[in-house]
Parts: structure tokens; sequence; C-alpha cells
């Protein structure tokens, strides 16, 4: 319940001021004026006048719309999103029916077997290994010489 924007615990708080500051005997008499002065206002010619423009406010993109004919064209754009949407969905469902997630990753993955290599390349590798690992522990070392930076002269930097 709400009225003139005045709920139900406000109006209980007002009531207790009033009876606070008046006391019993005159709040009746307050009652009786506040009463009269809510009826004037509300029967009122100003008052009928602000309730009717607040009215025609809320209703002018309405009734601007209508005498422009745009409310043709509103309910045809929202005819042909429908339609949009319709298909939209229709689409989406194929794609969803077409593409499983659970049907493909649930299939296992498939498994490529390579032969074993005969027992002759294996020997013939492991004999290759041996030859190049011998020749290269019998070449005799090289031996790195070091630059001689004694021509360059000690400049500061």
């Amino acid at each position: 319940m709400d009225i003139l924007g005045i709920g139900i615990p406000e109006f209980f708080l007002i009531v207790l001021l009033v009876l606070i500051l008046l006391g019993p005997k005159d709040m009746v008499a307050a009652g009786k004026n506040m009463g009269r002065w809510l009826n004037q206002a509300i029967n009122s010619p100003t008052y009928k006048l602000l309730t009717r423009t607040g009215q025609e406010l809320k209703n002018l993109p309405r009734n601007l719309m209508r005498e422009a004919n745009l409310e043709d064209a509103s309910k045809e754009f929202e005819q042909i999103g429908k339609k949009v949407n319709e298909n939209v969905n229709a689409i989406g469902g194929e794609v969803s029916r077409s593409f499983d997630e659970k049907k493909i990753f649930s299939q296992p993955a498939p498994v490529i077997a390579s032969p074993p290599p005969p027992a002759a390349a294996v020997a013939d590798s492991a004999v290759e290994t041996t030859l190049v690992v011998e020749k290269a522990l019998s070449a005799p070392l090289k031996t790195i010489s070091t630059p001689d930076f004694s021509d360059i002269e000690d400049s500061p930097v």
C-alpha cells in the first residue's frame, strides 16, 4: 500500500509524531482539517490539470508514432526480428546436431602402429654408431690458439 509515496511504516511514524506534538484531543481536529484540505486539493482544477498533463506526457511517444504511421513500421520490424530469430534458432539446431561434441570426443583416438624395424637394420645402425664414436675418440685434438692482443694500445675509455 503506497499513498502519495508514503508506505505503511512512514504513515505510522507520522501518526506517532502528530500524537506526540498535538496530543489526543487536538489530533482529531487536525485530522478533520487535513481531510478537508486534501479533498479540496484533489478536487481542484489545478490538480486535475496536472494529472491530465502527466498522462499526456506519458502517452506522447505513442501518439507521435501513431501520427507518423510508425506504429505499422514497428510491427513490421518486430515480425522481421521474429523471423530472423526463428532462422537463427533453426540453423543453430542443425549445427548442434551435426557437430555433437560428445560423439566426437567419446570415440577413442585411432592407434597408428608402425611395424618394428627389421633386426638387420638395428644391427647395422648399432655398428655405424660404434664406428663414429671410435673415429671421434681416435682423432687428435686440435689446439686452438688464443689471439694476441698485445698490439692493441691501452686507451682510456
